[in-house]
Order: structure tokens, then sequence, then C-alpha cells
């Protein structure tokens, strides 16, 4: 019991951090435009990425009100068939707005016509959480890139960078609650536990999640979740 309390927490922690990292974008937007020191052609792009931000804030915080009436209720998995490009979308856009804040080059191919079975909100926490590592762990003129394909009767998304990478010792308990807090290259703070949460979320699906890594060239995690056959 003790230690479901305790994961428990720490599930709520990384949902909450998760949280409070667009929220500090929207606040920064708000100050430039309240400042009016924007020219016509600024404006237009700052007011778009403030919109942009505010609605993937409005989805972190669904998912997280879900998943605590998850917890509460027990664990419930809502799959259903969606369009894998239109279902992540926001969360790409957000990731971009992020990684450029780094100086970090961010690009991505969804194939439009990818068909998933998948829980959205899930889905969608998962894929957020492996770009914001990705853009923690990878320095200023890094480059990030997302890609999904079809194999077989799944699809493989995978994000890739080529960041400090993961230290040998430090792999095999990358997806355990055991796993030790690491800093970003700008010394950002992780809570240590956005990878068990997305073990455990993709693994409700009928996926799975993995990795390859190599120390001080960079990673590429992926996931596999169960597709509609071209």
């Amino acid at each position: 019991m003790e230690k479901s309390d305790a994961e428990k927490n720490k599930l709520l922690s990384i949902i909450s951090h998760d949280m409070r990292a667009p929220l500090i974008h929207i606040q920064g937007y708000l100050e430039l435009l309240n400042e009016n020191e924007l020219d016509s052609k600024q404006r237009p792009l700052l007011e778009k990425e403030l919109l942009v931000a505010t609605n993937s804030t409005m989805d972190m915080l669904t998912n997280l009100l879900q998943w605590s009436k998850s917890q509460m209720e027990g664990p419930s998995v809502n799959l259903v068939t969606i369009n894998l490009s239109e279902a992540i979308k926001s969360t790409l856009e957000m990731g971009e707005i992020q990684a450029r804040k780094k100086g970090i080059t961010f690009s991505y191919h969804i194939e439009p016509k990818i068909i998933v079975i998948a829980d959205t909100d899930m889905l969608q926490l998962v894929v957020r959480n492996l770009i914001s590592n990705a853009i923690k762990f990878t320095p200023n003129g890094g480059i990030i890139n997302i890609n999904a394909q079809l194999v077989q009767h799944e699809c493989k998304i995978t994000v890739s960078d080529n960041g400090r990478g993961i230290e040998p010792q430090k792999q095999e308990k990358i997806f355990s609650i055991n796993t030790e807090p690491a800093f970003g290259t700008n010394n950002e703070k992780g809570i240590g536990l956005g990878l068990l949460l997305c073990k455990e979320f993709i693994e409700r699906q009928g996926g799975r999640i993995g990795f390859e890594s190599v120390f001080a060239q960079g990673s590429s995690f992926f996931i596999f979740i169960p597709a509609l056959p071209a």
C-alpha cells in the first residue's frame, strides 16, 4: 500500500511538472504582449504561439483529471480508432515551440493516413513526455526528429535526438520508479518518473516501448501501438 501511494504521488508530480512548463511560456507571452514592444509582424506569430500553448495546457489538465479519476475508480483505457497525425498534432506543435526556445532544430514527419488503435489522452501524454525529455537533454544547436511508420500491424513512433545520451549504468533502470532524476543541458531538473509513466500507459494500450542510446551521442525512444493496415 505504501509503495502504491508513493507511485501515485510521483505520477502526480510528473504530470504537474509537465503542466508548469507551458504555463511559464504563457506567462512570458502575456508579459511581452502587455509591454506593447512588438511590431506588427511579431505580434500575430506570438499570439499564435500563445494559443498553441494554451490549448496544450488545457489538454494536459484534461489528462491530469482523467488520470486522477482512473486512480480512484481503477485503471481504464478508452481504445478508439484515430488518425495519428491529427491526434498528436497539438503535441508536436508545442514541442516545436519549446525546442525553438532552446535553439534546437525540431522536425517531424507523420504520414497523414496512419490509423492507430489507442487511448488518445494516454498516447498524447506519452509522446509529450518523450519530446520533453529529448528537448531537456539536447543542447542548443541540436536536432530532434519525430517520425512514424507502419511495421506490419503496428505503428512505430520514434523520437530521436543527438543530445547527451544515457550513461550505460543508468540504462537498465531507465523505466524503473527507482531511476534517479537527471538534469538537462540547461540544468533543467526532471522528476525521474516520465519514462515509467510512458511505459505504463503504452502497455495499457497493448503497445510497448524501447530505446537505443549512445552516451554523448544521442538517444532514440520508440513506441509500438496497434494500427490498421494501410
